[in-house]
């Protein structure tokens, strides 16, 4: 029976906007090509879902998903020395040319900026909406509190002419 993965695994990622996407694009930058021989590295490690887990167990894909997210959040940049860094590892750890795991990295970063960009979007869309809502709301209770004061004034005016 395998091990269950260790419950913070994906903490931080998943939860927020574009959390899965920045995942999945992680999982993209690491696929191997098709008939394409595995590097040496690679050939012992078992992939998918019976890998190896735990504290001893490389997890690439988090650590490109951790600088993802540190300049989504951040900066909005990724730095050369990461950049280079993921290429490398990219290269590596799927026998690709440096130049298409050059490729594979720039668009991966591309995709975590429109990811971003999407979320900043949507936050200021919601909060636009939250502004307007209030504004109305406002105006409705002042609207509610001028005519329940008219109305008091009526009543009272009605109250003293029955008496």
């Amino acid at each position: 029976m395998e091990a269950a993965p260790p419950p913070m695994m994906n903490a931080g990622f998943g939860a927020g906007p574009g959390g899965e996407e920045t995942m999945y694009g992680a999982d993209k930058l690491f696929r191997t090509i098709p008939n394409h021989a595995a590097p040496p590295s690679m050939s012992m490690v078992p992939a998918g879902p019976g890998a190896l887990r735990g504290p001893e167990a490389p997890n690439y894909r988090m650590e490109a998903a951790h600088i993802a997210a540190k300049a989504a959040t951040s900066t909005g940049d990724v730095p050369d020395e990461d950049r280079s860094y993921l290429a490398s590892l990219v290269a590596e750890k799927t026998g690709i040319p440096m130049d298409e795991a050059q490729k594979r990295v720039d668009a991966f970063i591309a995709q975590v900026k429109e990811v971003a960009a999407r979320a900043k979007a949507a936050a200021d869309e919601a909060r636009k909406a939250a502004a307007q809502a209030a504004i109305y709301s406002a105006l409705a209770m002042l609207i509610g509190a001028f005519i329940a004061s008219v109305s008091a004034a009526i009543g009272g005016h009605l109250r003293d002419e029955h008496l």
